[in-house]
């Protein structure tokens, strides 16, 4: 009997020489599995000693009469390169799945506070399976039809749970035109569209007060589609007020005023530095005890010059400058010699620019030199001026808060 491996061989069984072998070899793989480990299998018995016990039992069974060791030898070796075969197979196998990530399920996924570092080094590519599932587009990372920009879980709301803000594309001829916030709830997802008005980009998320709240500061268009140059844009900042995520952009001023100093080195860009170098030459002594003289040269170099934004985006700086100027104060017409110098250009395009500036500088100056505009003999600018004229003055009027939508989720995806 070959106790260790519990195997009974009984002569006259009815199998084969080659089922045998099969069976030996299918005990010993139960017996192996059985083993919490591989040292509690070498602690029990070598496996050679093992396997040729139980052949030569088998053998005896099966009356086999070839010389013995050459049979146990032959068998061996089968046996030790199908062991190998199969070590190794359930080797590349275990690896697979160690380094084949399985995509994440983000609606099932932990979103407290401490699992901040982990979300968000999670791959883009789940984010945006996620937000396909949530819409239940069929779309789901396929070419063209969109992708990821940049994502960040961040507690926006001073809880214990983290919200998703996403930056993204989706396939439009636009780039990361698209934000969103996804906040978790007892019943579902609560998704926060930034798009709903106007055509907007994530600036940054950012701490403003380093006070651990934190802000999400987007860029929202105010100035679009006239000139192929530029955009102006404005940023607004949105906290998270209770009950959505609402504009506060008056509680920063210390942030716009950082902002317009950017602006204006772009606008202005400083003098390029001179660079002065000098050099030093003296004459050697005379035989006779000469005096020995030294003197010095200067030469200077000019700097290369500093590249100037093209004219068109220069305009746009402007305009972006003097929002903000008449946002912080105390000049509630910042812009306005910009904009009447546009009002009154020869270019078509000019003119249909400073309507939309005079609309949002919105003073009684500004719309009757909007009104103005939307009598002029280009049909475009015209169109411009009226539309803008049906609306009331812009002025600085805050943002809506967004307010979020309630998805329901199936978890499994």
């Amino acid at each position: 009997m070959a106790q260790e491996l519990n195997v009974r061989v009984v002569r006259g069984n009815g199998l084969s020489t080659h089922q045998g072998i099969i069976a030996v070899f299918a005990m010993y793989g139960k017996y192996a599995l059985q083993r919490r480990s591989a040292e509690a299998l070498r602690r029990r018995a070598p496996h050679h000693r093992l396997i040729r016990r139980t052949l030569r039992l088998f053998l005896d069974a099966k009356s086999i009469t070839a010389p013995r060791n050459k049979v146990e030898n032959i068998i061996m070796n089968k046996l030790s390169v199908a062991t190998v075969c199969l070590t190794a197979c359930l080797f590349t196998s275990f690896a697979a799945a160690q380094t084949t990530p399985l995509s994440p399920n983000l609606v099932t996924a932990d979103w407290s506070a401490k699992q901040v570092n982990i979300l968000n080094a999670e791959p883009k590519d789940a984010v945006w399976k996620f937000i396909n599932n949530l819409w239940g587009s069929s779309d789901d990372l396929n070419g063209g039809s969109g992708e990821v920009c940049h994502f960040q879980f961040v507690n926006l709301r001073h809880s214990r749970q983290l919200s998703l803000v996403v930056s993204y594309d989706n396939g439009g001829l636009a780039d990361c035109n698209m934000v969103n916030i996804f906040d978790k709830a007892p019943a579902g997802i609560e998704n926060f569209d930034f798009n709903s008005s106007t055509q907007v980009y994530l600036d940054s998320i950012q701490d403003i007060n380093k006070d651990g709240h934190y802000e999400v500061v987007v860029d929202s268009d105010f100035v679009t589609g006239i000139r192929d140059e530029c955009t102006a844009t404005w940023p607004v900042i949105y906290a998270w007020s209770g009950t959505g995520y609402a504009d506060v952009s008056g509680k920063f001023k210390g942030f716009y005023r950082q902002r317009l100093a950017e602006l204006q080195r772009q606008i202005t860009p400083p003098s390029a530095p001179i660079l002065a170098q000098t050099e030093t030459y003296a004459s050697h002594p005379t035989d006779a005890g000469g005096p020995q003289v030294e003197a010095q040269f200067g030469r200077s170099e000019q700097a290369a010059p500093t590249p100037v934004p093209a004219a068109g985006n220069t305009d746009c700086l402007k305009a972006e400058a003097a929002k903000i100027e008449r946002f912080i104060g105390p000049s509630s017409d910042a812009g306005m010699s910009d904009a009447i110098r546009w009002a009154e250009s020869d270019d078509p395009r000019d003119r249909e620019f400073a309507a939309s500036i005079l609309f949002d500088i919105g003073t009684p100056e500004a719309i009757e030199d909007l009104r103005t505009l939307s009598n002029d003999t280009n049909q475009s600018v015209a169109a411009a001026g009226k539309e803008f004229l049906k609306g009331a003055p812009n002025g600085q009027t805050a943002y809506p808060t967004i307010q979020g939508k309630l998805i329901p989720v199936n978890t499994g995806y």
